[in-house]
C-alpha cells in the first residue's frame, strides 16, 4: 500500500539515481509545498505535476530537462521555480500564469531567446 504521510509538507530527493518522476510524490499532493527533486537525471516534468496544487517551491536544477509541461504554468502558489543546469531550449507561454512567482532561476540552459511569457510575470 502507498505511504501516506498527511502532515509532509517538504520532499527532498536530491542527489539520487531516479531518471523518472516518481508518480508516489502525488500521494502527497495536498500538503506539500516544497520539493527537491534537482540532480536526478529527469529528462522531463509529467504534466500531472498540476495535481500539486499547494507546490510553492519546486527545485528541479542539475537534471536532463529539454522541455516543461504547460501544465508547470498554472501553479497558482509556485514562488520559487529553480531550473538551473538541464538542457531547456524555451520556456512554456504558460508562464505568464504564474502570478505568485517571485524566484526564477533558468540559468546554464539552452535557452537562445526569452519568449512574452517572461515580461507578465
Amino acid at each position: 500500500s502507498p505511504i501516506t504521510l498527511p502532515n509532509l509538507t517538504s520532499l527532498s530527493l536530491y542527489d539520487n539515481n531516479l531518471n523518472v518522476f516518481p508518480s508516489s510524490i502525488f500521494n502527497f499532493e495536498d500538503n506539500l509545498k516544497i520539493i527537491n527533486i534537482s540532480k536526478t537525471g529527469l529528462k522531463t516534468i509529467p504534466e500531472n505535476i498540476i495535481q500539486i496544487r499547494s507546490l510553492e517551491n519546486f527545485y528541479c536544477y542539475c537534471n536532463s530537462l529539454s522541455h516543461l509541461p504547460d501544465s508547470i504554468g498554472y501553479l497558482p502558489n509556485l514562488k520559487v521555480l529553480s531550473l538551473s543546469k538541464n538542457n531547456l531550449e524555451s520556456i512554456p507561454d504558460s508562464f505568464q500564469n504564474l502570478s505568485s512567482l517571485r524566484c526564477l532561476s533558468i540559468s546554464q540552459n539552452k535557452i537562445k531567446s526569452l519568449n512574452n511569457s517572461i515580461v507578465y510575470l
